[in-house]
């Protein structure tokens, strides 16, 4: 085998495999400062549910954004486009989606939005403090409802937690879609890639720059991957 073609192997598998490191840890900074901002300004606010609905249309437009961006510079070819305007489509959607969730969360129906707001007073202890006094029994001592009322305060703090990241949820099922497409597909990239490149030194004596992936190696690819992983 030539150098020449040792080259043309080489540097695709480097990518590849420098691909395994720099992915995760980039996927693990990006969660972990998104999830910091949640926890921050969202879940330790006296009002959980309150602050996730105000925080909720610059989280969408964020995830919104981001995915168009994707789309626009790794997705499809079809969809593919410069970065440049990936990154302007990618501005533009986030801020309509970020708009439109913040039209449909200020026209609530009522019934939600007093839902909500009690969910906010029982969280900021509202809700304990109206229970004081209101216990009837002979004979309870200060320290039983003491702790009545700090048991009472503990269950509405965590379900208005609850309620905060109910509002994540929707987002959280649509990256998660995204991720499992992106990953499958990627997985599917690393077990052919060797495959195809052995195809095109077999059909043409070396790797072609920017040739297509036949078909038949991509199905070969996906049902490899689809039945090794079925028994896990």
């Amino acid at each position: 085998m030539s150098p020449l073609v040792l080259a043309d192997i080489g540097m695709p598998v480097c990518g590849v495999v420098s691909s395994w490191l720099s992915s995760p840890l980039l996927g693990g900074i990006i969660s972990y400062a998104v999830f910091s901002v949640i926890f921050h300004k969202v879940l330790t606010k006296p009002a959980p549910p309150r602050a996730a609905r105000l925080a909720m249309p610059y989280f969408t437009g964020f995830t919104v954004g981001l995915l168009a961006m994707f789309v626009g510079v790794a997705g499809p070819q079809s969809y593919r486009t410069t970065a440049s305007r990936a990154i302007i489509m990618g501005i533009l959607m986030g801020c309509i989606s970020g708009a439109v969730v913040s039209t449909r969360l200020q026209a609530a129906p009522d019934n939600v939005i007093v839902m909500a707001n009690a969910a906010d007073r029982a969280a900021s202890g509202g809700a304990a403090q109206e229970f004081d006094g209101t216990d009837e029994e002979d004979g309870k001592s200060k320290q039983g409802k003491a702790t009545a009322d700090a048991s009472r305060a503990t269950d509405n703090v965590s379900v208005s937690i609850e309620l905060a990241e109910a509002r994540f949820k929707p987002l959280m099922v649509v990256t998660a879609c995204v991720v499992a497409f992106a990953h499958g597909s990627n997985d599917v990239s690393n077990s052919i890639g060797p495959f195809n490149a052995l195809v095109e030194i077999y059909n043409h004596g070396t790797i072609r720059p920017g040739a297509a992936v036949p078909l038949w190696v991509l199905i070969c690819g996906g049902v490899g991957i689809g039945t090794c992983m079925r028994p896990l």
